[in-house]
């Protein structure tokens, strides 16, 4: 009886031990974790702009004098052979593009030229003139000193003198509107060759023919400026300040899209547009190849920043109230600690978000933040850290 009694007691004790440890759970073993070090990162986003290309400078050509059209330039064709100029012609450095007949003005120009010796002849006499007459009263000035001629003859030599040079300033005068007539019917012969403002032109519109009179100022040609093309395109306020001149940019367009050109940004608006509030940027491009006026292109602006990012897999909700957390694996007297640390979402940029620095209480530079294992974890939690 004692015997049945001792084990039914050992059996109760063994019992009571297990349910007592059971009750006390060990300590748990540490989490594995995978972490990544904080630290500041590039990043680039891409926006496009469409907009039409425009020549670099376009000029209305047209005469500064009346007359018929004599002949237009020949240049040579796709066939090899000459053909009168035309759109999308390029014109030559220093070819006239149209001329007129410079019969009339050439005849006006020997005319004036003829008009303007007769006038130095004229000059030249006035002048001989006056030097007779200044010396005739000097001679007569120098007798009447001497009381060897009269009042009455001091005064005619002294009239013919200021006489003798009030016809040489006339003839002086004649002969400088002469010279003005000689130069401006120089020019008139030479504006009979339409002339082009800029080196590299081609022939946009024709407006005239042989045989056509023309008139001054009716237009002849309008010629661009191809050695490069503009884009011009207006941003928000909250991008202009992020447009720099001189920085490149890469242009594209449906009509070659295989094809990348390299733009440079030229100007930029100092005040925005009153209707549509935003800043005209122009894009140049010196290369242009196969871009033309009135191709719609895409201009694609980079904006490059550095921020901190983490993964969306190490953020968690806030246990309490709103607002987000990370862990971040610290050392604490020898071993390796969780510890949750609120922080500030800023932006987010594909699966990352981006966090702001300095927050009190928030994450710093170099800081460990766990990317995996985040869900087992707790404030103060020992982990290990995954290989």
């Amino acid at each position: 009886m004692a015997f049945a009694l001792a084990v039914l007691g050992a059996r109760s004790w063994v019992v009571a031990t297990v349910r007592e440890r059971a009750i006390r759970p060990g300590p748990e073993p540490p989490t594995t974790v995978r972490t990544t070090v904080l630290r500041m990162e590039s990043i680039a986003a891409g926006l496009s702009y469409h907009a039409a290309v425009k020549e670099l400078r376009r000029a209305e050509l047209s005469f500064r004098v009346s007359g018929t059209v004599e002949s237009l330039l020949d240049v040579m064709g796709p066939d090899g052979k000459p053909h009168p100029i035309h759109e999308g012609d390029v014109i030559p450095d220093g070819a006239s593009p149209v001329r007129l007949d410079p019969s009339d003005y050439r005849r006006e120009r020997d005319t004036a030229a003829a008009r303007l010796a007769a006038s130095e002849a004229r000059q030249a006499q006035a002048a001989a003139e006056a030097d007779l007459a200044r010396l005739d009263f000097g001679r007569v000035d120098r007798l009447a000193r001497r009381e060897a001629s009269t009042a009455a003859e001091l005064d005619s030599a002294r009239t013919r003198d200021a006489a003798a040079r009030a016809s040489l300033k006339a003839a002086e005068r004649e002969v400088d509107s002469a010279r003005i007539a000689v130069a401006q019917a120089e020019a008139d012969v030479s504006y009979c060759e339409l002339a082009v403002p800029f080196k590299s032109a081609t022939v946009a519109a024709r407006y005239v023919d042989v045989g056509e009179r023309v008139t001054v100022g009716q237009r002849a040609l309008l010629v661009h400026d191809l050695s490069a093309v503009t884009i011009a395109f207006g941003v928000p306020d909250t991008l202009v300040g992020r447009v720099r001149l001189g920085e490149t940019i890469d242009v594209s367009t449906d009509a070659a899209p295989a094809e990348r050109f390299r733009g440079v940004v030229y100007k930029v608006a100092a005040a925005a547009d009153p209707r549509t509030r935003t800043y005209e940027v122009e894009v140049r491009v010196d290369e242009p190849g196969g871009l033309r006026p009135g191709m719609i292109a895409t201009v694609h602006l980079r904006r490059e920043t550095q921020a901190a990012l983490v993964p969306l897999s190490a953020v968690v909700p806030r246990p309490e109230g709103e607002g987000c957390d990370v862990f971040l694996v610290v050392e604490e007297g020898g071993r390796l600690v969780a510890r949750r640390r609120p922080i500030v979402l800023a932006d987010v940029v594909d699966d990352r978000v981006v966090v702001r620095l300095g927050e009190p209480g928030g994450l710093r530079l170099g800081d460990r933040v766990v990317v995996v294992g985040v869900q087992k974890l707790s404030d103060g939690r020992d982990v290990r850290l995954e290989d």
